[in-house]
């Protein structure tokens, strides 16, 4: 069983569509590249699963699914929770580097407010 051709046209233009919104968030500067190249390979991936029924046709036997459409979706759901994972790895270190710098920061305030309140000694002349 192939691949219906207008089921490849949306995945097609859908997979487009974001492509070139990821293109223009990294544009915007509201995207780090290093954090985007995941999603340009999912979508090079989906686009060749679409377009080309052996390799969806290979993947649903390969992974003992019935029709090649599952398999794409399967796929597709598979680089989502990579994806889902990566960025979980990425929040975790995040939180942590946030937890140090509040620690820090907290520790130079009550260092620079200790000087501020120690009364300086004036040594008397007289």
């Amino acid at each position: 069983m192939i691949i219906n051709l207008h089921l490849k046209i949306v995945l097609l233009v859908f997979t487009l569509i974001f492509f070139a919104y990821v293109i223009r968030m990294i544009v915007n500067k509201k995207l780090l590249l290093k954090y985007t190249l995941v999603w340009f390979f999912a979508s090079i991936v989906l686009i060749v699963l679409a377009m080309f029924d052996k390799i969806s046709m290979w993947l649903a036997n390969v992974l003992r699914i019935e029709t090649p459409i599952n398999a794409v979706i399967v796929a597709v759901f598979a680089f989502v929770l990579l994806i889902l994972f990566a960025l979980t790895v990425t929040i975790s270190k995040n939180v942590e580097q946030i937890r140090e710098l509040t620690q820090e920061v907290a520790l130079l305030r009550k260092a620079a407010g200790a000087t501020r309140a120690r009364p300086t000694k004036e040594v008397d002349d007289k």
